[in-house]
């Protein structure tokens, strides 16, 4: 019998220890409370809208024919009569016309590297420091995956190269890579085609290499009496397709609307003559401001049309159309904090941090919020804000300032 309650006690013992050491374990690594960091940030406030972009244009009859040559970019201004484009029998042909233009470059940069004038007066140390720089450069395109300009920093490089080997002595003159680098254009110039037709602009403006069928039926004129349905019909219209087979056109103003759809709710917000910032899903990553010039309440029941206006003009937005945009109606810069963070401790908004093994209260002066998050002022000099980096508690009970956290 002594034996069971010996036993028996020393069972209950042994549970009461390793309980004690699962309660110190539990103290030492379980948490009571949920932190964030929280960071400076910009945020919009903004509405959804869904239009189409309307321009003047005039639609270039030149049919595509063999390959073609594109003299100017999507969005470049270009000259009534200027040439747009030139077509050759072949692709071929214009990968040798490219590859000459560039051999031709690199000719001159080399003939001109060995010259008098150029190497006169020129300092070694000088020379090593703009190729030093120049190989930074060309490590910065290639990091960036920008490779347009590492034709032109090649030039760059063989001539100060070139120079710093006169300079040296190690070379008197580039006359053996002059001759091979006027066989290969020769080459080339004998195994390319001529030019089978020229593309010639028939109106000043701006260049566009495609057609999307919108040119012949929507223009800023036949916008300014167009009823909320006509857009819409516009937007939805999924038969108007451009001919792929012509050289593009050409935008006669910079000047281009934005017809958008939009809750009504949301229209009120606007104002004739006011400046608001459109991003566009396409273009996620700008800001183009325009005007409002139009707004229709009364377009119907639930939506409204309104009229967007502007002059910014690039190789993007040239090639816009039916898009979806939202309607930016502030910005705002601070502390973006969760909402569930926010307390109210004496009639005063603010949260609570860690910081370190205590709690600390910071109150907040919130420039914005939504149903997630709000935005709160930014002043690294005052203490009393919450500020970037901080460590906000989102979840927690029994929270106060100064309070010690295990």
């Amino acid at each position: 019998m002594a034996s069971k309650i010996s036993k028996f006690i020393i069972g209950f013992l042994v549970l009461l220890i390793v309980a004690f050491i699962g309660f110190q374990i539990y103290q030492n690594f379980y948490s009571p409370i949920q932190t964030e960091t929280v960071f400076s940030t910009t945020v919009n406030q903004s509405f959804d809208s869904k239009g189409i972009v309307v321009r003047n244009e005039t639609v270039l009859p030149n049919e595509k024919q063999g390959a073609v040559n594109y003299q100017v970019g999507n969005g470049d201004k270009v000259a009534k009569n200027s040439v747009l484009a030139v077509m050759y029998p072949s692709e071929q042909d214009i990968v040798n016309l490219n590859m000459i233009e560039r051999l031709e470059a690199e000719l001159k940069v080399v003939q001109d590297s060995q010259t008098p004038g150029s190497v006169a007066g020129g300092q070694l140390d000088v020379l090593s420091a703009q190729i030093d720089a120049e190989c930074l450069n060309f490590l910065s395109l290639l990091q960036s995956q920008d490779l347009s300009g590492l034709y032109q920093i090649k030039n760059s490089f063989i001539d100060m190269y070139n120079r710093r080997q006169i300079i040296l002595g190690t070379a008197t003159d580039f006359n053996n890579r002059i001759n091979e680098l006027n066989n290969e254009i020769n080459q080339l110039k004998a195994s390319s085609g001529q030019p089978i037709a020229t593309v010639t602009s028939s109106a000043s403006g701006y260049f566009v290499d495609s057609v999307d069928g919108y040119e012949e039926i929507v223009n800023m004129d036949v916008l300014q009496n167009a009823s909320l349905e006509q857009v819409s019909q516009w937007i939805n219209d999924t038969s108007i397709s451009g001919n792929t087979q012509l050289i593009g056109k050409v935008v006669t103003d910079s000047i281009w609307q934005y017809a958008a759809i939009m809750n009504k709710n949301d229209a009120t917000l606007l104002k004739i003559g006011t400046t608001r910032n459109l991003q566009f899903s396409d273009l996620s990553d700008q800001l183009i401001p325009a005007e409002i010039v139009s707004i229709d309440l009364n377009a119907s029941e639930n939506e409204s049309l309104v009229i967007f206006e502007s002059d910014i003009l690039s190789s993007a937005i040239s090639k816009l159309r039916v898009e979806d945009a939202q309607v930016v109606i502030g910005t705002y810069e601070g502390i973006k904090v969760p909402k569930q963070a926010l307390r109210v401790v004496d009639g005063e908004k603010g949260v609570y941090i860690k910081y370190g093994q205590e709690m600390r209260f910071k109150k907040v002066d919130i420039l914005y919020e939504d149903e997630e998050y709000f935005i709160s002022k930014d002043n690294p000099s005052d203490s009393s804000l919450v500020r970037s980096y901080d460590d906000v508690i989102v979840k927690g009970v029994d929270l106060y300032d100064g309070k010690q956290i295990r």
